[in-house]
């Protein structure tokens, strides 16, 4: 088998958790951010129908029309590398990896305007969050959730003032996830687990800037759990309270970019994805 660098512009992430379980888990993280799975390709079911033998390979094809058609109306070339994919595959020595094409490699491949290449990031955060150590898909930090640095004492007066605009049973739940191993249905998992890594930010020393950079993660984990109860509830006072908070939480996204003199983008008008 050919070295993992021979192939340019390939990423791989090497996993724990096996090829198969891998794949299990991008695919709920892909499902709880409301994106869409096209198809899942078994490579190695294919093949022992064919009566041939392959190590443990699936292919995962994923992406959101939003992203992906702004992307081919400007070179209609990249319909042939989109929708995104990842590979989950095991090697000769039986080490798992998770392989995909690096969002900056397709860009260049196909001379994609560099404004348009961050359409295609997204792919990057999922797929390390799927190989990550800990049990809810998101690398081990320690207890640490957010680490602020203000560069003054007043900057750290705002910053904790702003930090307590955060719901409390949120943040709560969200930390509990690292140290509670109870079953929780995998897409709110996959929710808070997102959530938690969008806040674990570094401060800027711009407070306005670090406030909204917190919060938009943190109301999109609840947009993520809300879509989740939408797809799997049956109670439908609880539905309709989660319609609300999406398009709440939507909402209040957009207008904390456009108070940073940010254009939102258009999904945070969107009631339903």
């Amino acid at each position: 088998m050919l070295p993992l660098t021979a192939v340019r512009g390939v990423v791989h992430l090497r996993s724990q958790l096996g090829a198969i379980p891998t794949l299990d888990r991008l695919e709920a993280l892909v499902h709880a951010r409301g994106l869409i799975v096209f198809a899942r390709i078994e490579f190695t079911r294919d093949a022992a129908s064919a009566g041939l033998a392959l190590p443990p390979m699936t292919q995962l094809i994923f992406g959101d029309p939003r992203a992906g058609t702004p992307v081919m109306a400007a070179t209609p070339a990249m319909g042939l590398a989109l929708p995104l994919r990842a590979l989950a595959w095991e090697d000769a020595e039986g080490h798992s990896w998770l392989s995909y094409e690096a969002p900056e490699f397709i860009g260049e491949r196909f001379s994609l305007p560099k404004a348009l290449v961050a359409n295609l990031a997204g792919i990057r955060a999922l797929c390390e969050a799927a190989v990550a150590p800990d049990s809810s898909g998101l690398p081990d930090h320690g207890n640490t959730a957010v680490e602020a640095k203000p560069s003054d004492g007043r900057s750290l007066h705002r910053l904790l003032v702003a930090l307590l605009a955060v719901p409390f049973i949120i943040v709560t739940a969200a930390l509990a996830v690292r140290r509670d191993p109870s079953p929780l249905p995998t897409e709110n998992r996959a929710a808070i687990s997102m959530m938690i890594a969008g806040m674990n930010i570094k401060s800027s020393g711009d407070v306005d800037r670090d406030f909204v950079a917190m919060m938009v993660p943190h109301h999109q984990g609840a947009i993520d759990m809300a879509r989740a109860e939408l797809r799997r509830g049956h109670n439908e006072q609880l539905r309709r309270i989660a319609q609300e908070i999406i398009v709440t939480q939507q909402q209040e996204i957009a207008a904390m970019r456009i108070g940073l003199g940010q254009t939102p983008p258009m999904s945070h008008y969107s009631a339903t994805r």
